[in-house]
């Protein structure tokens, strides 16, 4: 074999030094934490966690794997093995609290995941992942939002909560992304029914932060500029609201997104939406007004007419 002449030998560096931030952006990033609770169990232990409600019959296979369905796997392997635990102690609530940041980075890598060449199935294999990240999200959301206050450790996880993100709005956040996801997996009304039930259960449709901080200025509640505002906000409520029941309908327009959820042909995008949405009618005291509705990272404006039918539509915004 010939010696690489010099210039050839620099041209082939600058090409793999060009190459390699682009492949490495286009790994999969998944915390390593999730690894190690799996890694770190003993096997019995497991073992039951394959066998736990939720879990897939495949995952088992799939817990040495480094894919999407690797990281679906260990998530839900993870969170049943850490939920198996006692929670009596200091450590328990740390590996709690632990968990549901991994797992939160998860949900993250998985969105963020965009290979140059996606593999046959990535749309599916993106959704499974994110319904297991979501659903491993929102058990231990839910194992800690009950605890009751007698409970010797209630103070200490109060406090752990008050450091974290919220984790049931994380939780909701990482379902919406599975149901969003759905459209472009091909995934069937009962698999997204599910999901959905998961929304509306843990009440994440409803804004409650919003609601608690609402200002209520008792001085200014009877004037007139007082109720122009309520009733906008009543009404931007509604339409936001009416569109997230119906989001499965805005599916199909899942194709003008890349794999960061953006707008790819924000004009395309726009039709896709409107389209759909010209067969709403949205509630009465929603007629006539304003708002926005989002869609992945992007949200489209919209008006309604007197009848609560859409008026005018766009544009679309690609959002944070």
């Amino acid at each position: 074999m010939r010696p690489m002449k010099p210039r050839s030998l620099v041209a082939l560096v600058v090409l793999l030094l060009a190459a390699a931030p682009a492949f490495a952006a286009r790994g999969l990033e998944e915390p390593p934490g999730l690894g190690k609770v799996v890694k770190g169990a003993r096997g019995t232990d497991v073992s039951a966690a394959l066998a736990s409600p939720g879990v897939g019959a495949g995952c088992k296979e799939a817990l040495a794997l480094t894919d999407l369905a690797g990281l679906a796997c260990r998530s839900a392997v993870a969170s049943a093995l850490v939920r198996a635990r006692p929670l009596d102690k200091g450590a328990d609530l740390t590996a709690r609290t632990t968990l549901l940041r991994d797992l939160a980075k998860a949900a993250d890598a998985v969105t963020a995941f965009a290979p140059l060449t996606p593999p046959p199935g990535f749309a599916r294999a993106r959704f499974d992942a994110l319904a297991a990240v979501g659903r491993a999200l929102m058990a231990g959301s839910d194992e800690l939002s009950v605890l009751p206050a007698t409970h010797a450790l209630a103070a200490q996880v109060a406090a752990a909560l008050a450091e974290t993100p919220a984790p049931r709005r994380v939780a909701c956040g990482a379902v919406q992304r599975a149901l969003d996801a759905a459209g472009a997996a091909g995934v069937g009304i009962e698999e997204s029914g599910a999901l959905l039930g998961l929304l509306t259960s843990h009440r994440c449709l409803v804004d409650e932060e919003r609601l608690a901080s609402k200002p209520k200025p008792v001085a200014l509640a009877g004037s007139d500029d007082a109720k122009k505002v309520a009733a906008s906000a009543s009404a931007q409520g509604a339409i936001a609201d009416y569109a997230s029941s119906r989001a499965l309908e805005l599916e199909r327009c899942a194709k003008h997104v890349d794999a960061a959820e953006r707008p790819v042909d924000g004009d395309k995008l726009r039709a896709c939406l409107c389209g759909a949405m010209a067969r709403w009618r949205f509630p009465q005291h929603a007629a006539g007004a304003s708002g926005e509705i989002a869609f992945r990272r992007a949200s489209v404006a919209v008006k309604l007419d007197a009848a609560g039918a859409l008026a005018d539509c766009g544009p679309v915004r690609a959002t944070p």
